[in-house]
């Protein structure tokens, strides 16, 4: 599972909301931005460079809607990640003022570190979102900026995690994107059961879904 599906499938879900939100007033429940490797990885970006680069990128994800770009008509920021060869998600309620990493995998076989630093570079992958996350929200003057500073991104914990399985992190993290309302949601209900052998039943049956269903043939047809 690559970055163009990751990528192509948070531009279709993106759509979807933008489609039932039309008509109708109060805030949208969740956007899903697109993967931006330079502005976690590049050593020589200053706070300005990584803030022009993640606006520049955000826009593109709002469909050049420069109004939206303050983010107060969003209850929910989903952050797709990948870190060794593994997607993950980073969801920022903006109601609760919390930050939730959500992985398929069982927390004893995670791959995701938590780790914070004053240098941006020694920082794991869930602080360095947090922290280009928070500065474009201080330049936007958006109300809760300064309420995210100390919280801490934690792990959320799911029944379906995985155990021993490596592969198919991608299938679960457009899964987890497309079922994920943040933390305000009572029950969160990601189609996943519990037993072993029914999640990879389950997980083919996504696979086919969320790849060309949802995802892949929709792009084709608006390339077209």
């Amino acid at each position: 599972m690559g970055d163009a599906v990751i990528n192509c499938f948070a531009t279709v879900l993106n759509y979807k909301k933008l489609m039932a939100q039309r008509g109708h007033r109060g805030k949208a429940k969740r956007l899903i931005t697109k993967r931006n490797d330079d502005v976690l990885c590049i050593t020589n970006y200053d706070d300005a460079s990584q803030l022009e680069k993640f606006s520049s990128a955000l826009l593109m994800v709002l469909n050049k809607d420069a109004s939206l770009m303050k983010l107060t008509g969003y209850r929910v920021i989903v952050f797709p990640i990948l870190e060794n060869h593994h997607f993950y998600l980073a969801s920022f309620d903006m109601e609760k003022v919390a930050i939730s990493i959500i992985d398929n995998m069982h927390a004893n076989e995670s791959y995701i570190e938590f780790s914070d630093d004053s240098d941006f570079f020694n920082k794991t992958a869930p602080y360095k979102v947090k922290d280009v996350f928070i500065k474009y929200l201080k330049s936007v003057h958006h109300p809760k900026c300064l309420e995210f500073e100390p919280v801490k991104p934690k792990r959320l914990e799911i029944e379906w995690a995985t155990i021993g399985n490596s592969i198919d992190n991608g299938v679960f993290a457009m899964r987890h994107m497309e079922t994920w309302f943040g933390e305000t949601d009572l029950k969160w209900d990601s189609g996943f059961p519990l037993a072993h052998t029914q999640k990879i039943g389950v997980s083919n049956k996504i696979k086919e879904k969320v790849c060309y269903q949802d995802c892949l043939f929709p792009c084709k047809q608006a390339a077209r």
